[in-house]
């Protein structure tokens, strides 16, 4: 695996995945588990554990 000099940002990170997380929660006392891996603003796939 080659090092990559970038840092990634999930692309909507803030505002739809807590937003959502905090609907669901809030309603039906549930919360999903977090997404296993990410899409960034350039295209890239990484994993979020």
């Amino acid at each position: 695996m080659t090092r990559d000099p970038h840092i990634h940002v999930q692309r909507g990170a803030a505002h739809a995945g807590f937003a959502l997380r905090g609907l669901v929660a809030s309603t039906f006392g549930l919360v999903a588990d977090a997404p296993v891996e990410v899409t960034t603003g350039c295209g890239a796939a990484c994993p979020t554990r």
